[in-house]
């Protein structure tokens, strides 16, 4: 329901260890709905208004052409950025069904996360060829030796690469998405290669984040987890969509695939944690970054859509795919897809998995201690009455019926802890019965005890034996009841919403309701019961009763040792 599929079980577990969150920027922290919003040719910034000047028209039929939309009636279908390029060309008169008639298109370099470029090869009605070459700001300039400006064609100096540059420079800082667009004449003398290219212009997009991305991000540092981006647009643009939703606050948390790649892996290991934000990556430098976190002793979680993403989604402690825009070979190698390619839904699915684990922990703590109450209050009982017969097999395996059925499974479904998030991942280190959990079940399992025993001992003081077997019978079932009761939350009881777990109020009201027909009906004698007084039933719920006065005070003492270990605020 929540758009979190788990793939593969032991994930959940890891969830709740999970303490760094690595996720892409486009789709999954942003909305992935794509806007031209700013153009730059000529020497000139263009954001309110666009002129249809030479250069003009070239960037847009740049955008048309180099391009995989297709067309569907009134819909444009494809990548978000080219979708973008395409409804922009379309607003200035320019539809991409008549450039395609009139330009084929011949051939074409596709576009890959190392070379951050797409080229193609067009010929027109008359037979003249152009190629048409998109891409990232930096990797394009570097193949271009000439631009348009006024008309004209000439040398792109290094004044012109310095406009160009400010231009992407400025549109970055407003959080665009920045593309530059070249092209060039294709003749005997010019071959079908990424070199020598005309340069025309640069169009910039704008995606916004996702209106629930901040609260999110908040979610994940109270949480103790570092939500980290990584992504292939430009350093700036990276840093504005970053700082808005709160992931970096400083330009000197990010950090460029060049500058990783000039860093030794021991120097890359120790500055690390100084990183919120990783731009211009490839996949292999995700593969980097998820190992030196690693190494640094971090449960790391990382998001991939594409083929190329598969390595890192599998070094990765946990993988998650995205469901929308994911590869299938990227969904077979995660743990975890998200359906709707949304970082919040990453934070829901880390909140489910430390339920999940939690709800676990209260299993094993039941089943553990009310056996141990059972197992104790045998042996002690035994030790002080040999000759008398404290509880018959048949009664201890229907208290075993009781136990181990209904209210166990009613625990495993138990809703979320309030503060589930307020506090630090789990160690991956410590076992199921860390945290205390080990020595609450020998306490709570020796007071059950206690009660069952005291109950027991005095029947026999007070009356015979056989009531003293139905009395510690039906105290061994009432005292788990209430301690189920009890420790269906980690908060006052008064707070515990029984109502919201349905199969919780089955569980006590199936106890209830045998614990009645034993008690009014001759059914009772099957069990080797006998009929109990006013007196002896008082007994019975009042020592049972105190297993949940017991419980509660456990919590009370619990709480205010995890809230000073934590620092957690009421």
């Amino acid at each position: 329901k929540q758009k979190a599929i788990v793939k593969k079980m032991h994930a959940v577990e890891t969830l709740g260890c999970c303490d760094v969150i690595c996720s892409d920027k486009t789709g999954t922290i942003t909305q992935n709905k794509m806007t031209v919003v700013a153009s730059y040719y000529s020497d000139s910034m263009q954001e309110k208004r666009f002129s249809k000047t030479q250069e003009g028209v070239m960037l847009l039929r740049a955008g048309v052409l180099c391009n995989d939309t297709t067309l569907s009636g009134k819909d444009i279908l494809g990548d978000p950025t080219e979708v973008a390029l395409t409804e922009f060309a379309a607003n200035h008169g320019f539809s991409k069904r008549t450039l395609d008639k009139e330009n084929e298109r011949l051939n074409e370099i596709p576009f890959d996360s190392d070379r951050k470029l797409m080229s193609v090869l067009t010929t027109d009605t008359s037979g003249q060829k152009m190629m048409w070459t998109k891409g990232a700001v930096d990797k394009l300039l570097d193949r271009c030796s000439k631009v348009m400006l006024s008309g004209k064609v000439i040398e792109l100096n290094e004044d012109e690469k310095k406009k160009i540059l400010d231009a992407n420079t400025k549109m970055s800082n407003k959080a665009l998405r920045v593309l530059a667009f070249a092209c060039k004449d294709i003749d005997s003398n010019n071959e079908f290669k990424e070199e020598d290219l005309i340069f025309i212009g640069l169009m910039g997009m704008i995606d916004p984040p996702r209106k629930e991305i901040k609260k999110a991000v908040e979610k994940c540092k109270r949480a103790g987890m570092r939500p980290i981006m990584i992504t292939g647009d430009h350093s700036q643009t990276a840093f504005a969509i970053a700082h808005e939703v709160g992931i970096a606050s400083d330009i000197s948390q990010v950090i460029t695939g060049l500058s990783m790649s000039k860093m030794s892996d021991e120097e890359f290991f120790e500055n690390i944690e100084k990183y919120s934000v990783f731009a211009r990556v490839s996949p292999e430098d995700k593969v980097r970054i998820v190992d030196a976190l690693k190494r640094k002793g971090h449960v790391v979680s990382m998001t991939g859509d594409g083929v190329n993403d598969a390595p890192s989604l599998k070094k990765a402690s946990i993988g998650i795919g995205m469901g929308i825009t994911g590869t299938d070979v990227a969904k077979e190698v995660s743990d975890i897809i998200i359906a709707d390619d949304n970082f919040a839904t990453i934070v829901v699915a880390v909140e489910e998995g430390r339920k999940i684990y939690r709800n676990i922990q209260k299993t094993v703590k039941f089943l553990f201690s009310a056996n141990l109450a059972e197992l104790l209050s045998l042996f002690i009982v035994t030790m002080i009455y040999p000759a008398f017969v404290f509880l018959f097999p048949v009664q201890i395996l229907f208290v075993n019926l009781i136990t181990d059925s209904l209210p166990a499974i009613a625990l495993g479904v138990e809703n979320p802890e309030k503060n589930l998030l307020e506090v630090p991942p789990r160690d991956s280190k410590k076992g199921l019965f860390s945290n205390g959990i080990g020595i609450s079940i020998i306490v709570l399992g020796l007071f059950q005890t206690l009660f069952v025993i005291a109950s027991y001992i005095i029947g026999v003081s007070l009356f015979n034996e056989q009531v003293a077997t139905t009395m510690a019978f039906y105290t061994l079932n009432l005292v788990q009841m209430f301690y189920l009761t009890s420790m269906r939350t980690d908060a006052n009881i008064f707070k515990s919403k029984p109502h919201k777990n349905k199969l919780f109020l089955l569980a006590i009201s199936f106890c209830i309701a045998l614990t009645l027909l034993f008690a009014l009906t001759p059914v009772g004698s099957v069990l080797r019961l006998v009929g109990l007084t006013w007196m002896q039933w008082g007994i019975v719920i009042g020592l049972s009763f105190a297993m949940l006065v017991v419980s509660e005070i456990y919590k009370i003492i619990e709480r205010k040792v995890m809230n000073k270990k934590y620092n957690i605020q009421k």
